[in-house]
């Protein structure tokens, strides 16, 4: 059974980076995380009992994401619409479930959340392979020219490329947690077609991450001699300095949006965004309107959007702070920074 967990974890991860492929049955789609999920779920249905040791070890996470989920359903209900929007964010209670089965599993068996880490970065580099052979692979966005691979969002698609670099940088090359020895240095090979993809997503975001994940796993390396740091950081500046200059002169869409963010101050419209929608969050900053009461505040303020050859309201802020202080207020916002800040603290 233990073995049978580790794998599903690991599939749970590795089906992250493929979250908007679906199957259908029973008249109804179902992407390949829900199912991972649920697999995973039942395979931790007999240990289900001893969830009562979470909240003593973990309660100071667990109670901070359910009290927020509870804040934004009392939202929802009160700023109830008819467009659809359901009162209860499920979402949230399925995550803040599958939270508490990491926690317990990582409980009952230490460190296995790194199973699903390596899921992330395995399934990447799946996703890349794709890229590669032009397997599910098409160009829809504003700009005409961002990657998009099976339906996914280029920026979540590119966070979880950046994501998944990072943990075979740090766990199997630098840390060789595989203990693959000499042999783990193959896996550099599979950073050329992880990094073009990264760059062919267009995501300033992504690459934000993984330029500043790289930063910051080469200073908080451990080695026994300060010059392997200090020529690494050399190797890096050199290259930085180099890319930095082609990137210039080259037609990469990251390239461009970068230089458009650096030099003309372009965010692609989150600026507008956040100007339309302030007042209204000014006007209730206490509690916020739910996901429901944002529906009709996104139809005042930004009006209707066509994405896709789709009218739809209800378009998000592009800024997550943003849109937790117009979904929960105030005291929905301070959860979700003193749960970070937990985190960081531990």
């Amino acid at each position: 059974m233990r073995n049978l967990r580790h794998t599903l974890l690991f599939i749970l991860g590795a089906s992250l980076p493929f979250s908007n492929l679906a199957i259908s049955f029973a008249g109804r789609n179902w992407s390949l995380g829900l199912i991972s999920s649920a697999l995973y779920f039942f395979a931790m249905a007999s240990d289900f009992p001893k969830i009562i040791r979470v909240p003593k070890i973990y309660g100071r996470y667990v109670l901070n994401l359910f009290v927020f989920a509870v804040i934004l359903t009392i939202a929802n209900f009160l700023n109830a619409n008819y467009y659809g929007t359901p009162v209860l964010p499920t979402t949230n209670f399925l995550c803040a479930i599958l939270f508490i089965i990491l926690l317990l599993h990582d409980i009952l068996d230490r460190g296995v959340i790194l199973k699903c880490m390596y899921g992330i970065a395995a399934g990447s580099i799946l996703m890349s392979v794709f890229f590669l052979m032009g397997f599910g692979a098409s160009v829809t966005s504003d700009d005409g020219n961002q990657l998009v691979m099976f339906g996914e969002n280029p920026n979540i698609l590119g966070i979880y490329i950046a994501i998944g670099s990072m943990v075979i940088l740090y766990e199997w090359i630098l840390q060789d947690k595989l203990k693959l020895k000499a042999f783990r240095l193959v896996f550099f090979s599979a950073y050329v077609p992880l990094i073009i993809l990264l760059f062919a997503t267009g995501s300033r975001v992504a690459f934000l991450i993984f330029a500043s994940s790289l930063l910051v796993t080469l200073l908080l390396m451990k080695t026994k001699k300060n010059i392997i740091k200090l020529l690494l950081f050399s190797i890096i500046g050199i290259g930085a300095i180099y890319v930095s200059h082609r990137f210039a002169e080259s037609d990469l869409i990251i390239a461009k949006r970068l230089m458009a963010t650096f030099t003309e101050g372009d965010v692609s419209g989150r600026d507008n965004i956040f100007k339309s929608l302030w007042p209204y969050m000014v006007d209730n900053m206490i509690f916020g309107v739910g996901e429901t009461g944002y529906v009709e505040i996104s139809k005042q303020a930004l009006r209707k959007i066509t994405m896709f050859g789709e009218v739809m309201y209800g378009y998000s802020p592009h800024n997550v702070l943003l849109e937790l202080l117009l979904y929960t207020g105030i005291v929905g916002f301070m959860l979700y920074i003193v749960f970070w800040y937990k985190i960081y603290r531990c």
